[in-house]
Formats: C-alpha cells, structure tokens, sequence
C-alpha cells in the first residue's frame, strides 16, 4: 500500500480543506512531518487511518473528529487515494457529526458515511481522477472491502504501517501472553488455537460422556434391585415359568367367557323382541284412538275443495272493487290539483307584468359597468408607470451613491497597489542578499554527514578495544582450568592402567600363558603398593569431559578474541579510510560543522519563508492590477448606467402626462373604481336573474295548469269504466254463490284454508294410515318370531358374564405386568451391555485426544502450546530481521533473541524477548534497555515485523511506513544510525514518513510537510 493523495476538510485541527500530495516528495521518499506539540503532526495518520478503517489511531471518534474552528455548513470529510500494486483507490469518509441545517436554523445531525472507488483513469490532478463506484454507503461494507484489498485490519494496519504515538513500543514491553495476542492477530493463527480448542473441547466431552456413562450404569443397577449384571441374568430366567402358568390359566377363563357371552347376547335379542311387540300394540291402540278426529279433518279438506271451485269469482269481485275505489280517490286528488295550478298560473302572470321596463334598466347598468371599466384600464397603466418610474429614480440614486463609492474604492486599491511594490523591492533585495544559501547548506550537510561516519568508527574503534580486552580477560583463567583438567585426567589414567596390571597379576596361574604377552613364566608380577579405592570407568569418563569441557572454554575464548581482533582490524581500517579521504576535514570538529549547519538551516528557513513572502505578494500584486482595472471599468459601466437611469425617468414623466393630462385620474384608486364597477355589475345581474325567474315561473304555471286540465278528464272516464266492471262481476259472484252449498260470502271465506293448512291436514291423514298399517305389520313379525318361548332372565346372564370378564381382566393384567417386568429387565440387560461397550470406546478414545489435549494446550515439558509454537517460529523469523537493523542502529552491540529455556514451570512460555548484549557476552530481559535504547529496539522489532507480516501475507506489499515520535530519547550518533537503516528501508522501494518535533531531525530530513498551527486552525506546507 502506497499513499498518493490526502485531503482532510474540517478535520482535527484543520478548520478548512488542507490536501497533501504525496508524489511532490519524490519517488519512495523519506520525508518529516514536522511542527510545534499540538499543531496536528498525528492527525495526518488520524485521517488515513479514518479513511481507511473508521477510526483514528488514537482515541478520537465521532464528533471529537470534527475541528471547533470549521463553518457549521462546512461537512468534515476525508479523502484519501493509494496505489496497491497498479491499481489504485480512492475512499471518502464522513464521520457521525453534526452541521448547519440546509433549510432553516440550527443543526442537522449526519451519520457516518464512506464511499470506496477504484481508480479509472490517473490523468490530471488526483482530485480530478475519473472513478468506478465499488461501494457506498455502507460503513461495515466499506472497511471490510478496504481490509480485503490491503490484506490488513486495523491492528495489523497499526503494526506494520502506521506506528502511532507511545504504541509501537507494546510488542517488545509486553508481557508472553499479550505478545501471543498480538502476534496472533497479525499472523492470524487463530486457525491453531482453534484446533487446541477442538482437540480439548473433544477430550473434555469424552470425559464427560464417560463419567455420565458410567452414573448410568450404576443407576440401571441401582434402580432394576440388582448388584451386578450376571444377577440380572439369572434373574431373567426366573421370570419366564409363572408367565406361562398365568398364560394357561388365563386360555380356560378366556373360553368361558365367550360361551357366557354368546348366552347373554341371544337372551338380549329376545327381550328386545317382547319389548316391541308390546310397544306396537300400545302405539296400534293409540291410531284407532284417532279415528274420529281424523274423520273431522276429511270433512274440512272436503269443504275446502268446493269453497276452491268458486274462488275465482271471488276473486274477480273483490280485484273490481279495488279498483273502483282507487278511481274515485284518484279523482278528488286530481280536481285538488286542477284548482291549486290555476291560481299559481295567475300569480305568475301578475309578477310577470310588475317587471316589464326591466330590460331598459340592465342595459343602462351596463353602461355604467363599461365606463368604469375602461377607468380602471388608465388607472392600471398609470400605476405601472409609476412604479416604473419609482424603480427607476432609485436606481439612478443607487448608481449615483455607487458611483462615489467606488471612486473611492479605486483609489484605495491604488495607494494599496503603490505600497504592495515598494515592500516587494525591499524584499527582492533582501532574497538576493541570501543567494547560493542551498548550495552552501548542501556542501555543510555532506561534510557533517561524512563528519558523523568518522565519529561513528572513531567511536566503534574504541567499543571494539573494550570488546576486545574484555574477550581476552577469561583466557588466562580458561586456559589454567584446562592445564588443571589435563593433568588430572593423565594421574587418573595412569593409577587405571597400575589398577588394571595389579588385577591381572593375581588372575596369572603358574605355567600358563601371560594374556597380555602370551609368556609362560611370571618372574616379577604387579603388587599393589597402597590399598583405597579403585579408579573406575565413570571417574575416567568424567575427567575426559572435563578436559573437553575446558577446551572448549578455552577455543570459545580464542573464537571471540580473534573475532574482536579482526572485527577491530577491519573498524580501524575503515576509520584509516575514511580520515585520508576527508584530508583537511578530518582535523575539524563535528560540532564545529554542525553547528555552522544549524546556523545556515535558520538563514535558509529565513530564505524560504522570505522566498514565500514575495510569492505571495507577487500574487497580492497580480490580485491588485487586476482589481484596480475591473474597478475602472466598473466605474465607466457606472457612469453609462447612471445617464441611462435619468433618460428613462424623463420619458416616464411623459408618458404620465400623455395618459392623464388632466391629473385627474390620479386622484382616483382603482379599488375604489373596482368596487363601484362591482356594485353595478351585480346590480344588472340581479335584475336579470330576476327577470328570467319571473319568465321561467309563468311557463311553468302554464304547463302545470294544462297538465292537471288533462289529468282530471282522463281520471272521471277511468273512474266510470272501473264502476261499471264492478256491476258486472258482483252479478256473477252472486250467481255462482247460489248455485254452491254455501249459504252467504261469510261461510264460503270460513271453509277456505291456507296453503300449509291444507298441506298439514292432507299430511297428517296419510301419516295415520301408513302407521297403522305398519303397526299390524310389526306387531304381526314379533308374534311370529317370538312364537312359544318365555321371557329370559338377562340379570343373572348378565351377572355371569360380568364375572367371568372380569376374572379374565384380572389375569391378563397379572400377565401383563409379569411381561413388561421380564420386557424391562431384558431391555435393561440389553442396555447395560451396549452401554459398557460405549464405555470401554470412550476409555480408548481418551487415552489418545486426552493426551493430545495436554500436548496441544502446554501441558507439556516446555510449557509451549501449539498456537505458541507457531508464533514462536514467526517470531524468530521476525526476530532475525529485526536483529539485522538493531545490530546497525547500536554499533554491532544488541541482538533481540528469544528465551528457549522454561522459566516459570506456573505460567507458559516461548515468547519471552531478551537482549543479547555483545560487550557483556550475557543475554538480559528488554526492560534493562534505557530509553534510547528501548525506542531503537522497539522500531528495529516493528521493521522486522512489518518485513515478516508482508512474506507470510500471500503477497501483500506494504510500500509505507510511519513512525510518531520517538526520536527524542536518541543521542546524536544512535539518531544518525537510527535514520541509516529507514534510509536503506527507502533505497528498498519504501516511502518512510517520521512525525516529529526534534530539531535535529530538520537537518537530516530535506522532504517535509510543515504543520503550522494558527489561531483559526492549522495549516499544511509540503516541501
């Protein structure tokens, strides 16, 4: 990841859009970031970080990242463009904030927004980049995708890339267990805890599944009233004969029962039978009850059928007489109606002659109308005018005043334009007094740099001296504990082979051969000369290690005397270098230099802010030539308008006379005019509508008083039709009346029966014969079937039968509580069985994952866990390239190296740091480091870390890097080391950023981004 472009609006201490452009510092710079405590160094880190990931390297969020100086309607945003490879992205972040509303008062609340692009085309400036929408919007969405593409979260970000202030420091201070977690996040082995986590999780549950196996077991036992699995057997067995005695036994009942059944069942059926006959001989004595109401109700049907044979003259009577009875109403309402239209049709007449001079009235009231309406029209054009005229003197009075105005104006820029030119001659004077300042400063930078390599192996001379008399100390003490060694290992030898001559003398028998020199005789055999222990094997083997074991001492000794020597040799030829290639120079001071170097870098800081100075009022000067014309031909524009406005007031002021010449109009409001043309208008139509109703009322009387002539006639003819219909059918109903058995209408209308009546009476006489012929029917096909059996005692069946059922009930649950028993112990027996095979699985299964488990979590003899040593091999990966710079930065003196040994046997290890010291050929915990010490190994270590994290990212490249502060706590030689090694990190391809405030840092580092704080925010100065 490489950054290209930054701006930041309304951003930390930033109050407007301050953008850094990273390609003006170079190619893979190594660049400053420079300015006083507070001015907002870190903020530049804050907002790339924000960008990217939503937050700040430090504890800032939210609102706090807003800057108190910005404008309410200025949106705090951040934008920030970088290069992963070829391609490139541009990200935009707005934080949760709260602005000036865009309509009304007060402020809006926003909530956190980003968008993220991809890079199309690179033309132009980077502002001004065409792009491709990835993805907006969505908070989460956008930083996931940033940590996609970088191949880094936040906190790795923050470990490899950006190191912010007083935190880079935590990985070599931290304890084992914060180190694990902070490695593992960076190397992301959390695949390998997992599979701890697993593998224990597996054992604990074997365990577990182990233990409650075995509880339920013992509670089977328990629980069945059984000590051990082989009484449950036997048990079993025991269980099978009375089953088969309740199962016969239960065969003989089941038997009688169903011949106790069979008997109850027929005696059933046969009183059943008795019960029927005697039902239907009481339901056949019942119909012939009915008889004679049965015969009453054939009558009435009889009497209804002959009262339907006339109902149609009947009817035709009563529908006549409807009639004529309606006609006659209908008449009377008619005549009403008759008399009631002719008197309105004479009022309509009367109202209508009232208003015959109406029409000579409207049209003297539209005259009226047209007249005030044609005043409003002049009124109308006499008040454009006007205003016309009223906008147009008071443009001319604007312009007049406008006009006085900017001649002063004019001549201020002018007298601004005279001073502006003379302070610009002042200082071109003074830049020009401090000509050829960089060249100067080049030459002094070079001599102090070459300076400072000369002290530095002046320096490495002496340490080296000290290593090396320090190296030659333990020889003399080495090589006399050798001596001793030596020498105690020949007397020991020596008494073993007497020992061993001694032994073999006494096992020489007289006359046989000599096993040493195969002689016959023994003239002169060993004797032991003093008694006490016997040398053996073991006491020889340890005085041979023991010499061995000195030796080695001593070759130790000897490796790092001639190590320092050559070391020394080389230091010291190099110094003899360096000084015959400084020549003259390497008589002077560095101090002297640096001091002169310090001195120029003032005049030089004078020379560019003087440099920046005339840029600006070169650019004030532009800004004031520029002004000074726009205002002149702003003032000629002025003049012309004015002379316009005075021409257009005269012509108004005539056409105002050409309209009302009189002025007598003008006295006039055209509301007034306007209510009297209203007043009138509605003074016609009044009398109009009035008219027209009184037209509209006479014809409707006219056709009212015709239609009601018209309908009393029609009514009088209809009436005298439905009397005579009426004659005619009364004299057939009375013809048919007589002729029927009914003596009068009254006994006729009595005989009539209703629909459901005579359906109900017609239903109830069939319903009563077919029952009384199925009755007989019945009563007949019980006699039959009884024929001449008695009446059966179904009690005593029935209490027979129920006894016998309930003896078999008895027995069969005796059976079945006799086999669920002898079902439940043998499914006991069958679980106990399969249940201790599980377990016996479970006890292997345990012997490997446990052991596993306790290998895996660091139950082991190096109390090193699987994730811890993974981590331990990165580390010493990491530890390796870290080591390379610190051994630059501290003059060949530190390495970092790792603690192998166990320390505490309580708490797991593999991840403590420690300091190989050179001069003390000793290792020490990194808390010993002082200060300056402890910062040049923090940032070796993150180095070192960001080298590895990269090769074991599958390809990710990390081409930044940015250090906040630090550099304070380094003396002059370990600072110039320290910016040795990020120098060879930017010859690498690296771009190295340092946020700091020292001032020996200005003279090392050209490449700056000056913060300048002020009293309405910061600033930024890249250069």
């Amino acid at each position: 990841m490489k950054p290209l472009y930054l701006a930041m609006t309304a951003f930390g201490p930033f109050a407007n859009t301050e953008t850094v452009n990273f390609n003006d510092l170079g190619e893979h710079p190594l660049f400053l970031i420079n300015g006083p405590t507070g001015a907002g160094k870190t903020t530049l880190l804050d907002a790339m970080n924000f960008a990217l990931y939503g937050t700040s390297t430090g504890d800032r969020s939210g609102p706090s990242m807003r800057c108190h100086h910005a404008s309410d309607e200025l949106v705090t945003e951040v934008v920030f463009i970088f290069a992963l490879g070829s391609a490139i992205y541009r990200v935009e972040r707005k934080p949760f904030q709260f602005t000036a509303k865009k309509r009304g008062e007060g402020l809006a609340k926003r909530e956190h927004t980003a968008n993220i692009y991809k890079v199309s085309s690179g033309e132009g400036k980077p502002e001004e980049w065409s792009t491709e929408l990835l993805e907006a919007n969505s908070v989460r969405d956008v930083t996931d995708l940033v940590s996609n593409l970088i191949g880094l979260d936040e906190k790795q970000f923050k470990q490899v890339v950006v190191l912010p202030q007083g935190r880079f420091r935590e990985l070599l201070t931290a304890n084992s267990e914060n180190r694990e977690k902070i490695l593992a996040s960076l190397f992301n082995t959390a695949e390998f805890k997992r599979i701890e986590e697993a593998v224990r999780e597996r054992a604990q549950r074997v365990s577990s599944d182990y233990q409650a196996l075995k509880k339920q077991l013992e509670h089977q036992l328990k629980e069945a009233g059984f000590q051990s699995i082989e009484q449950a057997t036997l048990g079993l067995e025991e269980q099978e004969k009375p089953i088969q005695e309740t199962l016969s036994e239960l065969e003989t009942l089941r038997s009688s029962r169903e011949q106790a059944q069979k008997a109850l069942t027929q005696a059933e059926e046969l009183v059943k039978r008795f019960v029927s006959l005697e039902a239907n001989k009481q339901k056949l004595e019942t119909l012939n009850q009915q008889a004679e109401a049965i015969a009453v109700t054939e009558k009435k049907l009889e009497k209804h059928d002959a009262a339907q044979r006339i109902q149609p003259q009947w009817s035709d009577f009563c529908r006549n007489k409807k009639e004529a009875d309606e006609r006659g109403k209908a008449l009377l309402a008619a005549d009403k109606e008759l008399q009631q239209a002719t008197s309105e049709q004479k009022a309509a007449t009367e109202q209508l002659q009232l208003l015959a001079d109406t029409p000579m009235q409207i049209e003297q009231l539209k005259s009226q109308v047209n007249h005030f309406t044609e005043q409003l029209k002049s009124l109308q054009a006499i008040s454009e005018v006007v205003q016309q005229l009223k906008f147009k003197e008071k443009e001319r009075d604007t312009a007049a005043a406008r006009n006085t105005e900017l001649a002063t104006e004019l001549q201020q820029t002018r007298d601004t334009l005279t001073e502006t030119k003379a302070k610009l001659t002042k200082l071109n004077a003074a830049v020009q007094s401090h000509a050829n300042i960089e060249a100067k400063q080049s030459q002094l930078e070079t001599q102090h740099a070459r300076l400072q390599q000369r002290d530095a192996l002046q320096q490495r001379v002496k340490t080296e001296t000290n290593a090396l008399t320090e190296a030659k100390k333990p020889l003399p003490s080495a090589l006399k504990s050798l001596e001793k060694a030596h020498t105690a290992s020949q007397e020991l030898r020596l008494r073993w082979h007497r020992e061993q001559a001694i032994a073999l003398a006494h096992e020489l028998t007289p006359g046989e051969p000599c096993p040493v020199c195969g002689s016959n005789e023994h003239p002169n055999p060993a004797n032991a000369q003093q008694e006490g222990e016997l040398v053996s094997q073991e006491q020889l083997d340890t005085a041979e290690a023991n010499v061995k074991q000195c030796d080695a001492a001593v070759s130790k000794v000897n490796l790092r005397v001639n190590q320092a020597e050559t070391k020394l040799a080389a230091t010291q030829e190099q110094l003899k270098a360096q000084q015959q290639e400084l020549g003259e120079l390497a008589e002077v001071a560095t101090d002297k230099v640096k001091q002169q170097l310090t001195d120029l870098v003032v005049v030089a800081e004078q020379q560019r802010e003087e440099k920046q100075n005339v840029a600006d009022l070169n650019k004030s000067l532009d800004e004031l030539v520029n002004k000074e014309t726009q205002q002149q031909q702003q003032l000629q524009k002025l003049i012309a308008e004015l002379h316009q406005a005075e021409s257009t007031v005269a012509q108004l002021d005539a056409r105002l006379d050409t309209i009302d010449p009189e002025k007598r109009l003008r006295a006039l409001t055209a509301e007034a005019v306007e209510a009297q043309r209203t007043e009138t208008q509605a003074k016609a139509v009044q009398l109009q509508q009035g008219h027209e109703q009184a037209q509209k009322t006479k014809s409707s009387a006219d056709t009212k008083l015709a239609a009601a002539k018209s309908t009393q006639t029609a009514t009088a003819k209809e009436l005298e039709t439905a009397r005579q219909g009426l004659t005619d059918a009364e004299q057939a109903w009375q013809a048919k009346l007589t002729s029927s058995k009914f003596i009068d209408a009254e006994a006729y209308l009595a005989a009539l029966l209703e629909a459901d009546q005579e359906q109900r009476l017609k239903t109830e006489i069939t319903e009563h014969r077919q029952q009384l012929t199925e009755t007989k029917a019945a009563i007949a096909h019980e006699q039959k079937a009884i024929g001449e059996q008695a009446k059966p005692d179904v009690e005593a069946l029935q209490t027979k039968y129920s006894e016998l059922k309930q003896n078999e009930a008895s027995v069969e649950h005796i059976l079945q509580s006799l086999r669920s028993k002898h079902e439940q112990l043998r499914n006991m027996i069958t679980s106990y069985e399969q249940r201790v095979a599980q377990s016996e699985q479970l006890v292997h299964e345990y012997r490997v994952v446990g052991a596993l488990a306790d290998t895996l979590s660091g139950e082991n003899e190096m109390r090193i866990s699987l994730q811890r040593f993974v981590l331990a091999i990165l580390l010493d990966d990491v530890l390796h390239e870290a080591s390379i710079r610190l051994e630059q930065m501290s003059n060949g003196r530190y390495r970092l190296v790792r603690r192998e040994t166990a320390g505490d046997r309580r708490k797991h290890g593999g991840l403590d740091l420690m300091i190989d010291d050179t001069h003390t050929g000793q290792d020490r915990d990194v808390n010993t480091l002082s200060g300056g010490e402890s910062f040049m190994a923090a940032l070796a270590l993150a180095l070192g870390l960001s080298d590895v994290v990269q090769s074991y990212s599958g390809g990710i490249r990390i081409d930044t890097l940015f250090i906040d502060e630090g550099f304070g706590s380094l003396d002059s030689e370990a600072l110039d080391l320290a910016i040795d090694v990020l120098a060879n990190l930017r010859a690498s391809g690296r771009t190295i950023g340092i946020i700091s405030h020292v001032n020996e840092l200005k003279l090392r580092i050209h490449k700056r981004i000056d913060v300048k704080r002020g009293v309405g925010g910061s600033r930024l100065r890249v250069g």
